[in-house]
């Protein structure tokens, strides 16, 4: 199996399954022929926790299924939280449960970093820009441990500026590239094209479900290789050309969940999430949001049908909100029937979107709410709406000190507050503390003291 999606100037290389050996092109449908999917058979987006797999709130059951990491037959354990899988299978009728038949998991870009700007949190790879915000999961930890060099899978979702914001990078010890996009700049003499910023030299490459078709620009293809030359040219051993519009009228009725990033904004009945059309109508329900949210770059969750033009007809749009706040310290207590567990005596929620990772001493795959012990130190990342909601939660072994990032509530000096939790400062300098504002946005480290205080010495 591989995942292949193409549509709008830019490609998903995860978002739907393509079945291997199907006729490529724009012109037909991976799934026509198929043996049928039934209620909501294919869902693609980031893996948020293991109970078997997690992914778009729905715990699929995967001890039966058929499950491949870059193509390659792999087993659960393999998997980890913040790729992006596509599952073909079943969901039941609570929408929080189902049966995975086919896991596949692809990254989306392979290469070597050639650029990093740690002020802008982004870096380079293959000439495509790749953006590491709160909700990344980065190993090693940070983006300041990565260097020009290191060798990178990353997956994650594009912008509408063909940017990649990336849910997960890993650096590894692979050898082989990997990069997708729209064809500019052909060179027939040369055999040459860019994709984006980066020069592709395909004269020794296999042209793959071309079906007669002359390479030119303005194709989506994926390039695969292992060698970049002298000039900086990836040379390739493989160009697959990738379908221009993903679904057709042979699709029609086939239910769909995924996640992605709106990438072309005509209208709220005329846009598109990742590589896949998507329109809405009266009868679409909202989830954190109004139609009117809908917006270039906005992350959304789309729930539908595909109706006789191939275009996603939205039964439920959720918007997915990022964190902007962070907490790390110990646990104070858990309620799993509530699914909150409490951390500098705030309670925080968690939900089915929340990622569960455990770095803690156990290293646990399948780690949940119900692992978590008092006293367990964590890192948290944070929503803060009318509740504080984690869309993170990840144990770790140890912590130098417990830290709030975040926006500050209120300030009275040597006091402010950040998350609920008052933190005053004991320096005796309080220059720093009488500068603050409402409003500002603050990171600090020093004591929990265990009740709902945290003491720091600011100079």
């Amino acid at each position: 199996m591989k995942i292949r999606m193409s549509v709008g100037g830019w490609v998903f290389t995860s978002i739907f399954l393509v079945v291997v050996g199907c006729s490529g092109g724009s012109s037909s449908s991976p799934f026509a022929g198929g043996d049928g999917i039934d209620r909501s058979g294919l869902t693609s987006g980031a893996i948020t926790g293991f109970s078997s797999v997690i992914v778009n709130g729905i715990t699929y059951e995967s001890g039966t299924a058929t499950i491949t990491i870059n193509g390659q037959p792999a087993n659960e354990a393999a998997l980890r939280v913040g790729q992006i899988v596509v599952i073909r299978g079943l969901i039941d009728d609570n929408n929080l449960t189902g049966t995975a038949d086919e896991i596949d998991s692809d990254p989306t870009l392979v290469g070597p970093i050639t650029f990093i700007d740690l002020d802008d949190n982004t870096f380079v790879v293959l000439g495509q820009t790749v953006q590491i915000d709160n909700d990344t999961i980065l190993v090693p930890a940070t983006l300041v441990e990565f260097t020009v060099g290191s060798f990178v899978e990353v997956h994650g979702f594009f912008t509408g500026n063909q940017e990649l914001v990336a849910t997960r990078v890993d650096e590894t010890n692979g050898t082989e590239y990997e990069v997708s996009g729209e064809i500019a700049n052909l060179d027939p003499q040369n055999m040459t094209f860019n994709l984006l910023a980066q020069v592709v030299d395909f004269g020794t490459a296999q042209l793959v479900d071309f079906d007669n078709e002359q390479i030119s620009d303005g194709q989506m293809v994926e390039v695969e290789g292992v060698t970049i030359g002298n000039n900086g040219q990836l040379i390739v051993d493989r160009v697959t050309m990738l379908p221009q519009q993903f679904f057709n009228s042979d699709d029609e009725g086939l239910e769909i969940k995924f996640e992605g990033r709106v990438t072309r904004f005509v209208s709220v009945t005329d846009f598109d999430v990742g590589t896949a059309r998507v329109t809405t109508n009266s009868n679409t329900v909202y989830e954190d949001g109004v139609v009117g949210d809908i917006a270039l770059d906005v992350k959304l969750e789309v729930e539908g049908v595909i109706n006789s033009q191939g275009v996603i007809v939205a039964e439920e749009i959720e918007f997915d909100a990022e964190s902007e706040a962070e907490m790390s310290s110990f646990v104070n207590a858990t309620d799993v029937a509530a699914g909150t567990l409490t951390v500098f005596q705030q309670v925080i929620n968690t939900d089915s979107h929340t990622q569960f990772i455990d770095e803690g001493p156990q290293e646990l795959q399948q780690f949940s709410l119900s692992d978590l012990s008092v006293d367990d130190l964590v890192e948290l990342n944070i929503i803060n709406d009318a509740s504080l909601l984690a869309t993170r939660v990840q144990r770790v072994s140890d912590l130098d000190e417990a830290e709030i990032e975040g926006v500050v509530e209120s300030v009275a000096s040597p006091s402010f507050t950040i998350l609920g939790v008052t933190i005053t400062n004991v320096s005796g300098d309080n220059t720093f503390v009488d500068q603050l504002s409402v409003g500002d946005f603050v990171e600090v480290e020093g004591i929990d003291n265990g009740d709902g205080t945290m003491t720091v010495s600011l100079d």
